[in-house]
């Protein structure tokens, strides 16, 4: 969170299903160089699995478990941080990416 909070522009959005325990929160960030260095080095040694990328960026992903309830997905590369992290399934992190990069598969 330290990473989003502290990049220079941000936005967030968030997507429930009513009266259900389904729902997504997504954020992006520009971040820094130095930043998006110790986020990669930070989850590269932690229990986030780092995925194939597409680009340049570096994709991390963390599923569902007994201590973590949520689908976790973190994209950095670019300058830019997208996040996130829901009980829903879906590729919300990628198709900002895209969105914002103007880049597609």
């Amino acid at each position: 969170m330290a990473a989003l909070q502290g990049g220079s522009q941000q936005i967030y959005c968030s997507w429930g299903i009513p009266q259900s325990d389904g729902g997504v929160d997504l954020g992006l960030a520009a971040i820094s160089d130095q930043t998006a260095a110790d986020l990669t080095s930070a989850l590269r040694d932690s229990v986030y699995v780092e995925l194939d990328a597409i680009g340049e960026e570096v994709v991390f992903d963390q599923g569902p478990s007994s201590e973590h309830r949520y689908l976790d997905t973190i994209i950095i590369g670019d300058g830019l941080l997208v996040v996130s992290t829901g009980t829903l399934q879906g590729n919300f992190a990628r198709d900002a990416w895209d969105l914002v990069t103007g880049r597609t598969e």
